[in-house]
């Protein structure tokens, strides 16, 4: 990875507009590399934004943008490299890299945009963390919810194994349990 610290060229605030992260396909153990580029905020883009907890706000994970490192949060690392695909890109909105965060001005004005750059996001990613042991029973269960009310067939199948419901219940209730409920914009 390159030990040349990133240099954030300015967004232009007079027409709204914010850096997207392009993450570079790898494996899962693969180094984060990925650019920055700036968009014009609307509402038909082609980014999907994530939302999740910052966790520990110190930085301590180094990720490559261009050839340049920038250094991120654990959470923010985690989400990357679990949100990473294969064998494409992925472009997504994440906060604590596509706002410069040495720069108070550019950050007061992208924070009063959220509403925005949430709205324009063509899907919003919500990341809760890796999974714990129960997280797939509390997925389970939702599907299994969503199922009932939605009577999609095809979601039916997809839930897969029968069941247990109290087991469910407590795996649901410990993924509720995570900082991420807690937060401002939830």
């Amino acid at each position: 990875m390159s030990t040349a610290q990133y240099k954030y060229r300015p967004i232009n605030q007079s027409v709204d507009e914010i850096r997207v992260l392009n993450l570079r396909p790898g494996s899962f153990d693969d180094p984060i590399s990925c650019d920055l580029t700036h968009h014009r905020l609307q509402h038909d883009s082609d980014y999907e934004a994530l939302s999740y907890c910052w966790g520990d706000p110190t930085p301590c994970r180094q990720i490559s943008i261009g050839t340049a490192s920038v250094m991120v949060t654990e959470s923010a690392h985690c989400a990357l490299r679990h949100l990473r695909f294969k064998d494409r890109p992925r472009r997504i909105w994440i906060d604590a890299i596509c706002i410069n965060q040495a720069d108070t001005n550019e950050k007061n004005h992208q924070v009063q945009q959220m509403a925005r750059i949430y709205k324009g996001a063509w899907r919003v990613l919500a990341w809760l963390g890796p999974a714990r042991p129960g997280s797939n029973k509390a997925i389970g269960l939702v599907k299994a919810v969503v199922a009932k009310y939605d009577r999609d067939p095809s979601m039916k199948e997809s839930i897969g194994e029968p069941i247990d419901v109290w087991q469910a219940v407590t795996a649901l209730a410990q993924l509720l349990e995570r900082p991420y409920w807690n937060r401002t914009w939830i």
